[in-house]
Formats: structure tokens, C-alpha cells, sequence
């Protein structure tokens, strides 16, 4: 059985969204995000898209998780709703100019 395993941390947050995590996950059906703040002080939002395109360009997106926030020191774990070809999780400012730190982790099992 396949899987794939891929982390991205100690990322600064910045003023607008930016990729913290961008795998390709064509045949993995199950995936599995864990998205955490390990930021101090300063909250984070972030959101997670998909696209079943090979090579997808910036309209091919679908929003899959829509914006949430992560306290400072949090963690949120978060399921696919399906198989996708690629899978992005953006990070941006809670409040603007105030950064938090991002740290994202896939893991994915084939069939």
C-alpha cells in the first residue's frame, strides 16, 4: 500500500495568503492535514484547495476548507472529502502585519 508523507514548518504568516504546503496526491485517496500555529502570541487563518487538474494553473482551485482560524500554539486536523490530483494549504496575517508561525503535515494512503 502506497503513502505519502509531506511537511512544511516554521513558515511566517504574511499580510495576504500564501502557499505553506502544496503536494501532489494523485491515487491517494485518504489524506489527512494537520495545520499548527506554533507561533507565541499571534493567531494565523488558513484555508486548504484542491484541484484534480495535472498542472493546475491559478484559476484551476477549488476551496476544499473554507478560512479558519488558529489560535497562537494551536493545532487543527482536517480530512479530504475525496481524492484530489493536488492539494494547497495557504497561510495568511490574523491581523494584518502581526505573523504567526505556520507548520502543515499530509499524510496519504493508496490503494
Amino acid at each position: 500500500m502506497p503513502w505519502l508523507r509531506q511537511s512544511n514548518t516554521n513558515q511566517a504568516s504574511t499580510s495576504s495568503y500564501a502557499t505553506l504546503l502544496r503536494a501532489k496526491t494523485t491515487s491517494f485517496p485518504k489524506i489527512t492535514l494537520t495545520i499548527t500555529n506554533s507561533h507565541g502570541t499571534n493567531a494565523i487563518k488558513y484555508k486548504v484547495l484542491v484541484s484534480n487538474t495535472d498542472q493546475p494553473g491559478s484559476s484551476d482551485w477549488a476551496e476544499e476548507k473554507a478560512e479558519a482560524t488558529l489560535a497562537a500554539g494551536a493545532a487543527d486536523r482536517y480530512a479530504l472529502s475525496g481524492s484530489f490530483q493536488w492539494v494547497d494549504v495557504q497561510i495568511v496575517d490574523n491581523s494584518a502585519g502581526n505573523h504567526g508561525t505556520g507548520n502543515a503535515f499530509l499524510n496519504a494512503v493508496g490503494l
